[in-house]
């Protein structure tokens, strides 16, 4: 089992002559997940407070802004 924050990378075998590589992200919340996905580092267990989220960098809320498509359009 994974118990360390951040980007492990994992082989699966989906069939004997089917192998695949998977990047698993393992974080404490969504925006400690986008951060980490963009390269950076987990934020350390003992600045990390109850309640408080990793801000995500300007250009990923940049995208996080952006409307979303409505259903059927």
């Amino acid at each position: 089992p994974i118990k360390t924050l951040g980007v492990h990378r994992l082989r699966v075998a989906l069939h004997p002559a089917v192998v695949v590589t998977v990047n698993v992200n393992v974080a404490r919340s969504e925006a400690e997940a986008q951060v980490q996905a963009g390269g950076g580092a987990p934020v350390p267990e003992q600045f990390f407070e109850e309640g408080a989220v990793p801000q995500p960098d300007a250009e990923d809320e940049a995208d996080q802004d952006a409307p979303e498509p409505e259903d059927g359009a």
